[in-house]
């Protein structure tokens, strides 16, 4: 056996999917974050294979993880929950085996709902039937400011928010 065959062995092998979503170029050891924002647990009714820490030949850090979801399509409120959280990562629609749609995730410059204001006092927090808005302030360090009471609001809670932690 040649060495090239040797290596081809060694590579990854995870059976396509037909209709769903590929999630690519996941920083290494965040793909559960993913998973559990977008609400994916054991109860899932689909195929959802998982790749952590495997090479990459296009990542500075040389590791990745990767994401295969079937019979899922993500909303734009998924998308920009997973910019905040994997900005740079690669978003594809898979449709009948054949990749339909491509896109980089990034942090949205200006988001509804998907967080909770951080200011008690927000009128957002009150009775009033309003969606809490925000405006991306910086994107390193991440940096949101409410529109409504413009309360500065940064990574941790961000994280807190999104993750429950």
């Amino acid at each position: 056996m040649s060495k090239k065959d040797n290596e081809h062995k060694k590579e990854l092998l995870v059976t396509k999917i037909k209709n769903g979503v590929v999630i690519d170029r996941i920083p290494p050891g965040r793909s559960l974050k993913v998973l559990s924002v977008l609400g994916i647990d054991d109860e899932y009714p689909a195929m959802v294979a998982l790749a952590i820490k495997v090479p990459s030949k296009k990542r500075e850090e040389k590791l990745k993880d990767v994401l295969k979801i079937a019979e899922i399509e993500l909303t734009e409120e998924e998308k920009n929950k997973l910019g905040l959280v994997i900005p740079g990562a690669t978003y594809n629609i898979i449709r009948d085996f054949e990749v339909y749609k491509k896109e980089e995730l990034r942090i949205p410059q200006h988001f509804k709902g998907i967080l909770k204001c951080q200011n008690p006092k927000c009128i957002t927090n009150f009775r009033e039937p309003i969606t809490p808005e925000y405006e991306v302030i910086s994107t390193d360090p991440l940096t949101i400011r409410c529109i409504y009471c413009e309360r500065f609001m940064g990574e941790e809670y961000i994280s807190q928010q999104l993750f429950g932690r």
